[in-house]
């Protein structure tokens, strides 16, 4: 006659070979749990990457010759050098008038004049600019309105103030010091508002509308 313990022993070895099986099942779906983890947060990244890339190549309309024009203005050839014999070519009995630049004859003798290296960057005084540039920014959303955006904007201002030429995205996210997705959601604002004009040339190049801020 079977003992109860008899009767038993059986299924408990069975149910302790299938509580093994299901701890392994468990161990795997763990870490198949844990890679679907890290997948996420790479795929992540990547869908954040497209986003950007996708604001950034967003285009109000699509851009016309004209606008290439505009891209890089051509800056007006300086007037000639002043010859020293023109200068020379007075009467001696006539006293030469003081003229407010004595210098341009010594200049003449160095060699022709070399081009302004800050040529390009021009804009208002620094207290009209200022004026302008809060004028600009009331004139947006109330989220570029408010701290910390408002700063981060009025370095992106004053920065195509400076180089009324333009800059490639870069080059701003470089002299205001700020992330690329903040670049582009700042640059995007204002060309919504109509502030800023965005042109394709080798890269994407941002300047000031040409029509509201003329290059003086």
């Amino acid at each position: 006659m079977q003992t109860l313990n008899d009767c038993l022993e059986g299924p408990l070895d069975t149910l302790a070979l299938k509580v093994a099986d299901l701890h392994q099942h468990m161990q795997t779906l763990q870490s198949l749990n844990e890679q679907f983890a890290q997948f996420n947060a790479g795929f992540g990244t990547f869908i954040l990457g497209i986003k950007a890339n996708t604001q950034v190549t967003e285009f109000l309309e699509a851009p016309v010759p004209e606008s290439y024009d505009l891209a890089r203005p051509v800056t007006p050839p300086l007037p000639p050098p002043i010859s020293p014999k023109q200068v020379n070519l007075e009467s001696p009995e006539e006293e030469p008038q003081l003229t407010p630049a004595p210098t341009i004859s010594r200049v003449n003798k160095k060699g022709p004049s070399q081009p302004n290296p800050t040529r390009g960057r021009t804009g208002p005084p620094k207290k009209s600019l200022n004026v302008v540039i809060r004028k600009i920014i009331d004139d947006l959303p109330v989220k570029f309105r408010d701290p910390p955006h408002r700063g981060y904007t009025e370095a992106t201002l004053k920065c195509l103030f400076k180089t009324r030429d333009g800059l490639y995205l870069h080059e701003l996210i470089r002299e205001v010091g700020i992330s690329k997705i903040r670049a582009v959601e700042y640059l995007n604002g204002l060309a919504t508002a109509g502030h800023v004009v965005k042109l394709s040339r080798k890269g994407l190049l941002f300047m000031l509308n040409p029509q509201k801020y003329p290059k003086k």
